[in-house]
């Protein structure tokens, strides 16, 4: 994955930004990816005079074959700084126009005097304007970047990763089809165009009603109700049955029938990771050598690690020394990953689970273990 960050502050006014970015940036290497980062205040970018400048196609060529695109830029009086706003107005070049068409958007901006929102408003219409869309967008004030916590870094934290499963699941959203004509030319065709040229020519197929009442054997449909109703009669006739016999019998017997069947034991969280070594299938883990440290909080609230080598598979209780990966989760969600109810890979996609340390080991985990 191609992730590019146009990182638009001057030396010393960045506002807390650059902290910022380097909360994003680990984010992302946690994930196994890495940002290229382009620093507009190095390229001296010249106002926009008509001419596109050479540093500034070089920029453009990148940002059209990215997979995602990092727009971060500090804001002076309402608007993106002096340096973002030069980038943004070589935009209008029609060379560039594509740039940004059918991408999902991360900004990040940050201020001194309160007027993020407003930035961000202003670039998140240019990039809609360019046929893209803003996916996450932080703004924040540069006082919050400054006193920096945990809580702070854990938020931070949470926008890259919701950005990343956005451009890795490729996800598409709805994009105005004026703002795809604005960026293609107006003669351009909007998804909505094709899908409606591809019916009017029959490319997709039209079912008649009559059509549709053909292709179901509406026979068999009524010789499977007869069946079913005569199954059902006969299980409440039997029913009747066995109730009058129980009647004649006595209340000891009665007493008996209605006794209250056990309750299954079911197993905890906890008991539940513990016994992952059972389902480990060593034949599709061959060469694998990894330490993958589990941290479960909510209703069970435990630590421990599977230590896996080749065709050894070992839990433990506690926390491992420099895990591969570590896997964050609450305790009901875990639970479910380990009935197979969805894979790891698919909690984390939909922000259930947290991945520290090398992300390819949770796919790998839905391979090697056998849940289902």
């Amino acid at each position: 994955m191609k992730l590019i960050a146009v990182y638009g502050a001057m030396p010393g006014l960045d506002h807390g930004l650059s902290r910022i970015n380097e909360i994003i940036y680990k984010t992302f290497a946690e994930l196994g990816e890495t940002v290229h980062e382009v620093r507009l205040s190095m390229l001296e970018l010249p106002v926009y005079d008509g001419i596109p400048s050479a540093g500034v196609e070089k920029i453009m060529d990148e940002l059209t074959n990215a997979d995602g695109v990092i727009l971060s830029y500090a804001t002076n009086l309402f608007a993106p700084c002096s340096v973002m706003q030069i980038f943004l107005e070589h935009l209008c070049d029609a060379k560039f126009k594509n740039c940004f068409a059918d991408k999902n958007i991360f900004t990040v901006t940050s201020s001194p005097d309160y007027g993020e929102s407003e930035s961000a408003a202003y670039v998140s219409r240019i990039i809609g304007a360019l046929g893209g869309f803003c996916a996450v967008t932080l703004a924040l004030n540069a006082r919050l970047a400054a006193d920096a916590d945990d809580a702070f870094r854990s938020s931070v934290e949470k926008y890259a990763e919701d950005y990343y499963r956005i451009v890795r699941q490729n996800r598409r959203f709805i994009v105005p089809g004026d703002a795809l004509r604005a960026a293609r030319g107006s003669s351009a065709k909007t998804r909505t165009d094709v899908y409606a040229e591809a019916a009017a020519a029959e490319i997709i197929p039209k079912v008649t009603a009559a059509e549709l009442a053909k292709s179901i054997d509406m026979d068999s449909f009524t010789q499977r109700q007869e069946r079913d109703i005569d199954e059902i009669t006969q299980y409440f006739a039997n029913k009747y049955k066995e109730d009058s016999q129980n009647e004649k019998a006595g209340p000891v017997i009665k007493e008996r029938l209605t006794e209250t069947p056990p309750v299954p034991r079911t197993k905890t969280c906890r008991q539940m990771t513990q016994n992952l070594p059972h389902y480990y299938q060593p034949q599709l883990a061959a060469g694998l050598s990894a330490r993958v440290q589990f941290t479960i909080a909510g209703e069970e609230n435990f630590d421990g690690y599977l230590t896996i080598n080749n065709s050894e598979c070992e839990y433990k209780d506690g926390i491992a020394e420099n895990p591969d990966v570590s896997i964050l989760c609450d305790s009901a969600v875990w639970q479910d990953v380990l009935r197979g109810k969805f894979t790891a890979q698919k909690a984390f996609m939909t922000g259930h689970l947290k991945v520290r340390g090398n992300f390819v080991l949770l796919t790998k985990f839905d391979q090697i273990f056998k849940l289902t």
